[in-house]
């Protein structure tokens, strides 16, 4: 079977279970949805995390989890298009992503 890119989320689940049984690291993009001036798009703190996981994944072979676009931004709360997640929200977040993942690659 030919494979795929280095999204997870492109992966059919018996090549992503084929993949973690070799190698059980996949790299998680963060970045908030917020502003950064009139002259950015919301989605820049995600973009660049995505462009960073791309180059690292491909140096090192390994999976990129789809990203998540909430962060923890309490000082961006004037913004009407500020989506935190709050921090305790966050950091559940992400261990549930990592324990998820380890079971999935049988750890």
């Amino acid at each position: 079977m030919a494979e795929r890119g280095r999204w997870l989320h492109e992966r059919r689940w018996p090549e992503i279970r084929a993949h973690l049984e070799r190698d059980d690291v996949a790299l998680l993009p963060v970045g908030s949805t917020e502003q950064h001036g009139r002259h950015l798009p919301v989605m820049t703190d995600a973009a660049e995390a995505i462009a960073v996981a791309v180059g690292a994944a491909a140096r090192a072979g390994v999976l990129i989890a789809p990203p998540l676009w909430y962060g923890w931004t309490a000082h961006h709360m004037a913004y009407p298009d500020a989506h935190p997640a709050g921090r305790d929200a966050h950091r559940r977040g992400r261990g549930r992503l990592a324990r998820a993942s380890s079971r999935a690659s049988g750890g």
